[in-house]
């Protein structure tokens, strides 16, 4: 339940989990009962309202986020092909967000390192070695990085390509 906790936490995304849980959710005084109290603070219901075992338990569970439940949660009843019950859920359609991954990369194996060599040979960082003593640490900083950034795009272009996933994934 812990890690289930855990997991439930950091989704931010709607949330379905099904599942036999062995715990007797219908009744308040059974033993682990005081473990659904913790649905309630994740903004969690659990949607099987009647016995889901032959015994006349609820130990088959689905829990939803509250502003999502099923529009309909039919229950057969157990012993028709098992001692438990088959559970039938319809959800209305779940949004979800594509998700976008932005790669910007260069082709640096493919970069003509003589033409490099004898650009950065005849670039500030090389040149002007009484101005670079002059300078602060800032400074420096700041004419290596505009100098290296200004030889690099002229060798090796920048390229962005957009990946999406538009997958649902399991958490768990």
């Amino acid at each position: 339940m812990k890690i289930l906790t855990e997991k439930l936490t950091q989704a931010s995304n709607q949330v379905i989990v099904v599942d036999h849980f062995n715990v007797h959710a219908n009744d308040r005084t059974y033993r682990h009962a005081s473990k659904f109290e913790l649905l309630d603070t994740l903004d969690l219901q659990q949607v099987v309202v009647q016995p889901t075992h032959k015994d006349g338990n609820t130990l088959d569970l689905v829990i939803t986020r509250s502003n999502s439940c099923p529009s309909s949660c039919l229950v057969d009843p157990p012993n028709v092909i098992s001692d438990h019950s088959l559970i039938v859920c319809k959800f209305p359609s779940i949004p979800f967000t594509v998700r976008r991954v932005t790669h910007t990369c260069r082709p640096l194996k493919k970069m003509d390192l003589v033409a490099f060599n004898s650009v950065l040979i005849s670039s500030p960082l090389c040149t002007s070695e009484d101005e670079l003593c002059r300078m602060t640490a800032p400074e420096l900083f700041d004419v290596y990085d505009a100098t290296l950034r200004q030889i690099i795009d002229a060798h090796t272009p920048a390229t962005t390509t957009v990946q999406t996933n538009e997958k649902l994934k399991s958490v768990i």
